[in-house]
């Protein structure tokens, strides 16, 4: 069974749980937060499997990761879970800020997982799960931002030109190469 970690049940991470139950979909949903009174009210919502006080024990093992923290702890959440990710899995985010985010997954995920950000274009004026909603992103727009292809070098590979081995967005090679790439996407959800 396909297994989808999400790791922080505020408001949206368990409106997405919500959602994901009410679709039927054969999916298991597990969750986890470091604020225990989030996993309490998460788990009271039964949107959840199971909703986990630790980390590593909520991602190892999915298919699929959302994070819906801050974006201030992104880069921390990363770095924490990095070894714990399945090869494979693919991990999104729903944080408002993007360049930040893609930036960290490029440099702390491990190079076996598919990183596409995420922004959902809704919210409420409450927070916590206990204001989720499981309706809360129907007719709602949601920008996909793609982790970015690897550069082709515009030569054969050779010793004294070495392919390298991931792309570095501030340099001017990657500005160049990225020019027409499209920067994100939204679908109607």
């Amino acid at each position: 069974m396909t297994v989808i970690a999400i790791v922080g049940t505020g408001l949206i991470g368990t409106s997405l749980a919500l959602a994901i139950k009410d679709s039927n979909l054969k999916v298991e949903v597990v969750g986890t937060d470091y604020d225990s009174t989030a996993r309490a009210g998460a788990q009271k919502t039964g949107a959840f499997k199971k909703v986990e006080a630790r980390l590593a024990n909520a991602v190892r093992g999915a298919d699929v990761v959302v994070f819906a923290t801050p974006v201030m702890v992104m880069r921390e959440m990363m770095e924490a879970t990095a070894s714990d990710f399945q090869d494979g899995c693919v991990v999104t985010d729903v944080g408002s800020s993007k360049r930040a985010v893609l930036q960290w997954a490029e440099e702390v995920l491990p190079k076996t997982v598919s990183f596409v950000g995420g922004h959902p274009m809704a919210g409420k004026e409450k927070s916590g799960p206990a204001n989720a909603d499981a309706d809360l992103f129907k007719g709602r727009l949601i920008a996909s931002f793609p982790a970015p292809p690897p550069i082709e070098p515009p030569f054969p590979q050779s010793p004294r030109w070495p392919r390298p081995s991931a792309p570095n967005p501030s340099s001017s090679a990657w500005t160049s190469t990225t020019a027409s790439w499209p920067r994100s996407a939204t679908c109607r959800l």
